[in-house]
């Protein structure tokens, strides 16, 4: 592979999206070193790029995490996890048995400031994170 680390994460990135949206009907011409590559990448980027939790955050997923039946069902809440396809979200409540997350709307996920159409980027995650089981409901 000779493309750079924003190349190879961008290939990871439609890589993730043909084998979660088309359930992997394609063959996708990378060996699983090169895959592997690839996802390093693009993991590499997303941390990189990470900001800190926002303010909103912050305080949103602190009153989850106090909220009483989670401390007695010992739900745990963690905080910016990355799914094992490389998926990054604000939060996941494990010991539920299921993929159950939280996402934290704030202004950059919308067109508009707070409007009600989310942006691109956000519906594509929002897809995605849904086909492979994760309810944000």
């Amino acid at each position: 592979i000779n493309q750079s680390n924003i190349e190879l994460s961008q290939i990871f990135q439609c890589i993730l999206a043909i084998e979660i949206e088309a359930n992997q009907l394609f063959e996708i011409p990378l060996n699983s070193i090169e895959r592997y590559i690839c996802k390093c990448s693009y993991l590499r980027k997303t941390w990189k790029i990470k900001k800190d939790e926002s303010v909103m955050q912050q305080e949103i997923l602190q009153i989850v995490s106090e909220i009483e039946i989670m401390k007695i069902v010992k739900i745990d809440l963690i905080r910016e996890y990355t799914t094992i396809e490389g998926l990054q979200i604000d939060g996941w409540l494990k010991n539920l048995g299921d993929k159950i997350g939280i996402e934290i709307h704030g202004p950059q996920h919308y067109l508009r400031d707070y409007s009600t159409n989310l942006n691109g980027s956000t519906l594509f995650k929002q897809r995605l994170l849904e086909k492979i089981g994760w309810n944000f409901k």
